[in-house]
């Protein structure tokens, strides 16, 4: 049975026709679109689009479009079991056949159309502010094609092309710090939220840090909010609490000092390394065998970020109280180091400030 009507040869057959199919018997095949091309005198032709996946879920995982022509018999009827044209293109193929039908090019030449949002296109912004000189080092590099270093060595001597990446990391940084900065600020926002946002940012920790370990549960029992690695391999374990917390120090006697919230956390942290000494050995050669992680579990550090200043409620304290107890508190710590929300944030913005002394 045919999958779409002729009708008689005339001004409406001159009009571009689509039609819709729903999935066949076929447990992968998915539906299919086509559109008649074409109704002359002597041939028809049509385009279809199938899609083929998963009924079940709907998961498109490959798609054809298929292009045809078919010669009017001497019976006036097109056989559309036997096409005279049959060609096909399937998944990149078709997008790549749609950027050449939307590209606008009127020179000649040979030219590459590329996704903008992709690496190239980013690395054609980048060329965009190079000077002659800069803009042939980059093309050299890249017309090789035969070692990627070459790029990255052209790129280094290139002074636009590297500040345009470098300013782009640094404004994409300085943007997710705002964002910390205000979430950390508003009185709903828990340690949840700020794990969320910060969980993978290493870097707002300083530069000892090389990234951050993607299995979290390599202790037992323990579940670590941002492990991180540091430069030399070993561990150090950055454990969050929520930034409102009214009680991060309190009067005690003539002093000022941390309050019940900090100390747990901070004895959290200090059982979390406990526990990397005494299972360092055994786990440290099965992670290194089974998951092929090499990290240094001996002797590691920890970090707790609490609370924030913006929530303290003590109206009595004199300023750089707050900043003296943590200071007083973190010197009898050895292993353990306790910073405020603000602090850390703080310290990572004025890390990306380069003032010129």
């Amino acid at each position: 049975m045919p999958e779409f009507e002729l009708q008689p040869i005339g001004n409406e057959d001159a009009a571009f026709k689509v039609w819709v199919s729903t999935p066949s018997q076929n447990p992968t095949h998915l539906g299919r679109r086509g559109a008649r091309l074409k109704l002359g005198k002597r041939v028809c032709k049509t385009a279809v689009l199938s899609l083929f996946g998963d009924q079940g879920t709907g998961e498109v995982k490959r798609r054809e479009l298929r292009l045809c022509a078919y010669e009017r018999q001497p019976d006036g009827i097109f056989a559309f079991d036997t096409p005279d044209v049959n060609w096909y293109i399937v998944d990149e193929e078709i997008e790549q056949l749609r950027a050449f039908l939307n590209s606008e090019v009127d020179q000649p030449g040979r030219y590459r159309v590329i996704d903008a949002g992709s690496p190239a296109g980013t690395l054609l912004e980048i060329l965009d502010g190079c000077q002659d000189d800069d803009t042939h080092k980059v093309l050299t590099a890249l017309s090789g094609g035969t070692d990627p270093r070459l790029l990255a060595d052209a790129l280094a001597q290139s002074a636009s092309g590297l500040t345009g990446a470098e300013m782009a990391v640094i404004a994409g940084r300085r943007a997710l710090l705002e964002r910390a900065g205000d979430l950390a600020a508003d009185p709903s926002t828990t340690e949840t939220d700020m794990q969320r946002l910060i969980g993978d940012a290493w870097w707002i920790f300083g530069g000892r840090y090389v990234g951050v370990l993607k299995r979290r549960d390599l202790l037992s029992l323990d579940q670590h909010d941002i492990p991180l690695i540091s430069a030399d391999g070993s561990l150090h374990i950055v454990e969050l609490k929520g930034p409102n917390i009214p009680a991060v120090v309190k009067k005690h006697r003539n002093h000022w000092i941390v309050g019940s919230d900090v100390h747990e956390a901070t004895m959290q942290a200090a059982n979390y390394l406990r526990t990397a000494d005494e299972e360092a050995l055994a786990l440290q050669t099965l992670v290194a065998d089974e998951l092929g992680i090499d990290i240094r579990l001996r002797r590691a550090f920890a970090t707790v970020v609490v609370g924030h200043k913006d929530h303290v409620r003590a109206d009595d304290m004199p300023d750089g109280q707050l900043e003296l107890a943590l200071r007083t508190y973190n010197a009898q710590l050895s292993r353990v180091q306790v910073v405020t929300y603000d602090q850390l944030i703080g310290t990572a913005l004025r890390s990306l400030n380069f003032d010129v002394v």
